[in-house]
């Protein structure tokens, strides 16, 4: 099934409605505080102006309580969502991307992912919780050790040394 990229926008907005509807006091502010984010943040996300990471909808689901089901098709709908943006990388910061290539458990999911392995395989392989899976995923993303196109992950070129590890 194909991820809805506004579902999780939608969820956001219905929340807040139902929160107002209960409170008519109740503000974006007071939500954004609640799901900690920032509510510029928050304001421009419900307006479609902007998206979030995987590590926000991460805290986000957190703190809404949110069962694995809900969980999981909130994140897809991040995820699809910001396939649209495309990989645009700022520039690396070269301590963060040691840290990130020392670490056993990065360097075999980058590894996996060079290999095509899907990501429930790997998630299972390596045992790592769905929000870790995320977060682990995203940094890799973030720092350019893996590129996101039209959904699926593959290793970038200049990293493809993992592969002889």
């Amino acid at each position: 099934m194909q991820a809805n990229p506004a579902f999780y926008r939608e969820f956001l907005r219905s929340e807040l409605d139902r929160r107002v509807k209960k409170n008519p006091r109740y503000s974006l502010r007071a939500f954004s505080r609640f799901l900690g984010v920032d509510v510029g943040a928050l304001s421009r996300l419900l307006a479609n102006k902007q998206t979030i990471t995987l590590r926000t909808a991460n805290k986000i689901c957190q703190n809404l309580g949110l069962d694995e089901e809900e969980r999981r098709h909130f994140l897809d709908s991040v995820t699809h969502d910001r396939s649209k943006i495309g990989n645009k990388s700022p520039e690396v910061d070269l301590e963060s991307l040691i840290k990130t290539l020392t670490d056993v458990t990065n360097i075999k999911l980058a590894t996996c992912i060079s290999r095509g392995v899907p990501c429930n395989k790997i998630r299972e392989n390596l045992e790592l919780e769905l929000e870790e899976f995320y977060n682990r995923v995203q940094e890799l993303i973030d720092l350019g050790v893996v590129n996101k196109k039209e959904g699926n992950l593959a290793l970038a070129n200049k990293f493809r040394f993992l592969n002889d590890l």
